[in-house]
């Protein structure tokens, strides 16, 4: 295991007895109140309340007492700076009448996100702490390598998740056969690295002190309209995963290609691939994505309606010859509900034993290296609408790190969802909440409330989906510069330790 994960868990195992007294400090109501205030992100479709005078007073308050009390506890941050900023503002609305706030209302609304600024500023910030970024890369050469690592050096970053294997291809030119690999990672290369981006990656962030995993995406393998708009599928069509109507292009989650779960050359397939980075980049572990079945509603319902998928060949031979069932699957599942129920817990089990399958496959290949994974929070939803139990591959000991996709724009909903999740895993694995408040339109200061409600449910850490909307410069997946420097500066803020004592 790296040394980064070796310290969050000493810390963690070293605290158990008083974690909960030590707590990081929850998002009060009144701050997740304020938050609603903010305004959106530029060109957003999200929506917020308008800024009032009394809220504006209201959250001077606020920030004012959480800031004397952040002091009292001894954090190392500018006190006397931080106080006299509130005081500025207190002189700038002392006497402000409604119709002053209105006719200059975007001079006041500055003075909001100054508080959220300040308020930043006075929230712990652990010494040790597991901060992830997801990043698609889009790199072409090593230079172009070096500034991201660096940026994210910047803001705080210290794991990032290097998307290695999506929409069927590779960021390295793979020696397992039937492979294919991104072309942009072969118009330059990477010095020494050749056209492998994920060592280029791994080994600079190494020196940077930045961990870099492989994140995979499994069996999601493209988008389209038939198994020729995947480079997988075109070549092996009987690995394709059907819909219930026969179709290919997922219904629930529209026109998402993905490989059949069941099939035992797809696990074989993507087992070897795993076994390969293992054995060739020292990464922090396999992240796991797209671990699940597609999303499935009205699995039962009639068939012109159904949104059950998985059904292959293979699948439902191996079903049928599983359960002792004969005759048509696809008409036994809305006729028989238990066969509806046995269907789901084939599938469930098909992907539980793919976690273990991989689990094994890379520990044979090399001992130190573990398995991360995405999931969605809620763990009742997980298995029932995706087949994916989670909850068993940390009881069963396959995962090291997990990060439940809690993309909210309530921190209390952050909160609360880390909180379960924390509950049921408790210290079997790493847990790292994974937030987009960025991704989903949101103001930049969610960020650092979104943060404060994973550490305070305990969290070790946190992820940030994703870096195209967190980076300086734009690439095919940016945004504006000045959107993205605004948000920086927010995980700059979060990442300076705030305690005067780091064994406190």
């Amino acid at each position: 295991m790296k040394k980064i994960m070796i310290l969050i868990l000493t810390c963690a195992l070293g605290l158990v007895s008083v974690h909960k007294a030590n707590a990081y400090e929850d998002v009060s109501n009144a701050v997740q109140q304020a938050t609603n205030y903010l305004e959106v992100r530029p060109r957003s479709n999200r929506s917020n309340q308008t800024l009032t005078l009394s809220q504006l007073r209201s959250f001077r308050n606020t920030v004012s007492s959480f800031v004397d009390a952040a002091h009292l506890k001894m954090y190392d941050m500018p006190y006397e700076e931080l106080n006299a900023r509130l005081n500025d503002i207190e002189d700038a609305l002392d006497g402000v009448s409604t119709t002053t706030f209105n006719n200059d209302f975007q001079t006041y609304y500055g003075y909001y996100e100054e508080l959220f600024s300040i308020y930043g500023k006075a929230l712990e910030s652990r010494v040790i702490d597991g901060r992830g970024m997801w990043h698609r890369p889009y790199e072409k050469n090593l230079d172009e390598v070096l500034a991201t690592l660096d940026e994210m050096v910047d803001m705080g970053i210290n794991m990032l998740y290097v998307e290695t294997f999506w929409l069927g291809r590779l960021i390295y030119d793979s020696g397992v056969p039937g492979t294919h690999q991104h072309g942009f990672t072969r118009q330059q290369g990477y010095g020494a690295y050749g056209t492998n981006l994920l060592k280029a990656f791994t080994e600079e962030g190494k020196k940077r002190g930045i961990e870099v995993h492989a994140w995979v995406e499994n069996f999601f393998v493209g988008y389209g309209e038939s198994s020729l708009d995947s480079p997988i599928l075109s070549d092996n069509p009987d690995w394709a995963s059907y819909n219930h109507d026969g179709s290919i292009p997922q219904r629930s989650e529209v026109n998402y290609l993905f490989m059949d779960p069941a099939n035992p050359e797809v696990r074989r397939y993507l087992k070897e691939i795993y076994a390969e980075i293992a054995a060739t980049v020292d990464v922090g572990s396999i992240h796991l994505d797209y671990i699940r079945y597609p999303v499935a509603k009205q699995t039962t319902s009639s068939p012109e309606n159904n949104l059950d998928t998985g059904y292959s060949a293979y699948a439902e031979a191996e079903f049928k010859n599983t359960y002792g069932y004969v005759g048509d699957l696809r008409e036994l599942v809305i006729r028989d509900p238990d066969v509806a129920r046995d269907w789901k817990t084939y599938k469930k089990n098909v992907i539980s034993d793919f976690v273990a399958g991989v689990y094994y496959t890379i520990k044979n290949v090399r001992a130190d290296l573990g398995l991360s994974t995405a999931i969605f929070g809620n763990v009742t939803s997980a298995i029932n609408e995706k087949m994916q139990d989670w909850d068993s591959w940390t009881k069963d000991g396959y995962i090291e790190i997990i990060m439940p996709m809690s993309y909210y724009q309530s921190s209390l909903t952050v909160g609360n969802e880390t909180d379960r999740l924390t509950s049921l895993v408790d210290l079997r694995a790493y847990s790292y909440a994974g937030i987009a408040p960025t991704y989903m339109g949101y103001n930049a200061h969610l960020n650092a409330v979104q943060i404060q409600a994973a550490l305070a449910n305990d969290a070790q850490g946190v992820a940030f989906f994703a870096s195209q909307f967190y980076q300086y410069e734009k690439n095919d997946y940016g945004t504006d510069r000045d959107y993205a420097l605004e948000v920086q500066n927010v995980l700059e803020g979060w990442a300076l330790p705030k305690r005067s004592d780091p064994a406190s």
